[in-house]
């Protein structure tokens, strides 16, 4: 009687229905199983919802780690290993054992969707725009995509030919003629 008590707090605190009323152990640890089954598939779905929340911050952040040469790339976001519930027995129930048991991942592999693949670099393609002001400084063209501290040569779109330092900033990038 202990087990199915049990058995409908769990699925009223899991807000699933019962699948089974009757008092007997077999009907418990149905209820038992069910409502575990239901929260699993409910912790996998939000698992994926933070996964896909996550990937574009996380691509954002491996691209500007690359237009600054590489470094301080971002660990790999992979999504979560799924959740599985694997059911042991009316026996082991009764006997004061774990109805089901909750594991993470059947294989290191296992997760709750396929990964994402980082987007293919595009070819590194220097933009140098106009000059800023009287100084050195120089604007990156849109579509620019010279890594940080990367000296190129070129000319400028309004005609400055020579040597450019490319500096990244938060809101794009400048050139600094340094030749």
């Amino acid at each position: 009687m202990k087990k199915l008590l049990l058995s409908l707090v769990l699925c009223l605190a899991l807000g699933q229905a019962q699948t089974c009323t009757e008092p007997t152990p077999a009907c418990a640890f149905s209820n038992i199983v069910t409502s575990t089954e239901a929260w699993a598939a409910q912790r996998n779905a939000a698992a994926v919802a933070d996964y896909e929340s996550q990937w574009p911050g996380y691509v954002q952040a491996v691209q500007i780690a690359q237009s600054r040469g590489g470094q301080n790339l971002p660990a790999a976001l992979v999504p979560r290993l799924t959740l599985h519930v694997l059911p042991t027995s009316v026996a082991d129930m009764q006997a004061n054992k774990p109805a089901v048991q909750i594991v993470y991942g059947n294989t290191p592999t296992d997760y709750v969707c396929p990964p994402h693949s980082l987007p293919v670099p595009q070819p590194q393609t220097g933009g140098i725009g106009v000059r800023q002001g009287d100084g050195p400084w120089f604007s990156a063209l849109p579509g620019d995509s010279v890594p940080d501290g990367t000296v190129i040569q070129g000319t400028s779109k309004d005609g400055v030919t020579g040597s450019f330092q490319k500096v990244v900033i938060p809101f794009g990038g400048l050139y600094l003629k340094v030749g």
